[in-house]
Parts: structure tokens; sequence; C-alpha cells
């Protein structure tokens, strides 16, 4: 059961055009005066909220049954993995509920784009078995830190 979530930046609005120097690189949009601004910002947050409501903050079956695919099951090293790397980003800190919250949508897009790279490797290379590619810890490292960097700024 996979949802399609698009991006903030083809949530039905189309670029108005190319980005340019005058607009800091952020592309401007029909409708929106100055680029991405607050409107680009409540996009990108409701983006991400939208998805964090339809996305698990563990693994779907599809994503367990290519760990499992494996010549070892990669599950419990990644997922100890993930939440290693999420206690160090969004330390927990007492009844502060905002780094939790920051955190699990993270860890979503996470594992919402894994999946989906997964899913095209399968297509591309006719196998499900994609044990070389998840068993590198960098390429977890850097899909990670990118879901890192989309929570930090679609709060920005």
């Amino acid at each position: 059961s996979s949802h399609t979530m698009p991006s903030p930046l083809r949530n039905g609005l189309q670029p108005a055009a190319a980005p340019s120097p005058f607009t800091q690189g952020r592309p401007q949009f029909d409708g929106e005066a100055g680029g991405g601004g607050l409107m680009g910002t409540l996009s990108a947050t409701a983006w991400l909220k939208h998805l964090s409501s339809l996305v698990s903050s563990e693994p779907s079956e599809e994503l367990v049954r290519y760990f499992r695919s494996c010549d070892e099951d990669k599950g419990p090293e990644i997922t100890a993995r993930v939440t290693e790397l999420t206690e160090i980003v969004f330390p927990r800190k007492g009844g502060d509920c905002v780094p939790e919250e920051r955190r699990l949508e993270a860890v979503k897009v996470y594992y919402r784009v894994l999946e989906n790279i997964l899913r095209s490797e399968e297509r591309r290379s006719h196998s499900a078995n994609l044990t070389v590619l998840l068993s590198s810890r960098s390429f977890h490292r850097c899909l990670l830190a990118c879901a890192f960097e989309v929570v930090v700024a679609a709060y920005k």
C-alpha cells in the first residue's frame, strides 16, 4: 500500500521561472510574491506533516522484505543505526516533545526515501537482493543526514 507523496515543490505549484540569483536559488511560484519565504516554509512544513501522517516510524513490510532478502537480515543493524544517529542529532530533552516529533519525522522521511530507492534499484537490477547497497554504512549515514536536513529546513 504505497502512498504517492508529492514534494512541496510539486504539490500543485508550478515554477514560474528558473531560479535566479535574485531569489537566492529558490524558484518562485505562481501566486507567490517573494520566492520561498513564509509560503515556501509553510508548504514544506505542511508536506512534511502530511508525509508524517502517512508513514510509520518503523520499517514498512516492503522494507522488512528487502532487509530479509539480503545474505543476512540487515533490519536490526539498520534500525539500530537509525536510532543511534537520530539520538545524536535530536537528543531527548526532559518533557520537550518538539525534538521527539522532529526525530520521528526524520526517521519517517529516511524510511520512505530508502524504500523508494530500493524499489527503483530492484526494478533496475531485476533482483530483490540488495545486500551491497543495504550493507553500506556511508549510504545510510548520508541518506539519514539528508532526512535530517529536510526536517530542519522545513522548520526554518
